[in-house]
């Protein structure tokens, strides 16, 4: 086992480690299915006065992890996208950005032609960024950020892509 530190803001007593599996998907392509790491621990600690603090982790597993929380709302709504048709699961990477910059990463449904939050409700009112990220069949990038308020129900629709270069990219995400 191993311990490591995560620094925080504002101490949140409801956050869990999560342990990650890769799975491969049909398509060829691969997704992390998380489940809460019961083999592991973590302390907070707030010593440092109430704004600040650090969470500490003690792992039993080297793989993919994660600190978070479970959040679904019981009063809200999914949040769903749809792109243009040559942005599918394989090519394309959708993130919600919560106000605070929280990131979600938005699950890709082939059946319905979009990406969404699953089965995960999100409560009304709050201001989300949506960023599509898609490699194009000439592997250049392009892009899509949407400014949006959670709404029941939600569907946002995006027409067109912007080609981007990886160093205006990285600058959009910095800035976000």
């Amino acid at each position: 086992s191993y311990t490591m530190s995560i620094p925080y803001k504002t101490q949140d007593f409801a956050m869990q480690i999560f342990e990650g599996e890769e799975v491969s998907n049909p398509d060829g392509s691969s997704t992390v299915n998380w489940e809460t790491a019961d083999s592991s621990w973590i302390q907070q600690d707030s010593t440092q006065g109430s704004d600040s603090g650090r969470y500490y982790m003690n792992l039993n597993f080297l793989s993919w992890c994660n600190l978070d929380k479970f959040y679904n709302a019981t009063d809200g709504g999914q949040v769903r996208l749809k792109l243009p048709s040559e942005c599918t699961s394989s090519n394309t990477t959708v993130y919600m950005i919560f106000e605070e910059n929280s990131v979600v990463n938005l699950f890709s449904d082939a059946t319905l032609e979009e990406f969404n939050s699953g089965n995960y409700i999100l409560p009304l009112g709050w201001d989300i960024k949506l960023l599509a990220v898609c490699v194009d069949e000439n592997k250049e990038l392009q892009y899509a950020l949407v400014d949006s308020e959670i709404t029941d129900p939600h569907l946002e629709t995006v027409t067109t892509m912007t080609k981007i270069t990886e160093a205006d990219l990285e600058a959009l995400i910095k800035a976000l």
